[in-house]
């Protein structure tokens, strides 16, 4: 789920500003400076991650399942 992240020290939500290191992101309240990858649902700004763009297949293998469950395949 983005649009959230929590510190695995104290779970903190959304409370990560950018570190004195390189990829690293400090937590407001516990002061745990971490990588942003340890970070569940962080992206490399210490904010949320973005959610993946859906690819065009994707959106074609959803839009044939959606028909075939509604009896519209022909």
């Amino acid at each position: 789920m983005a649009g959230q992240t929590v510190c695995p020290r104290c779970g903190s939500r959304d409370s990560f500003a950018k570190g004195y290191l390189p990829d690293t992101c400090a937590c407001r309240v516990c002061m745990s400076q971490l990588d942003w990858r340890e970070i569940p649902g962080c992206g490399p700004d210490c904010g949320p991650a973005a959610e993946p763009e859906a690819t065009v297949e994707q959106a074609a293998d959803s839009e044939k399942s959606a028909a075939s469950e509604w009896g519209l395949d022909d």
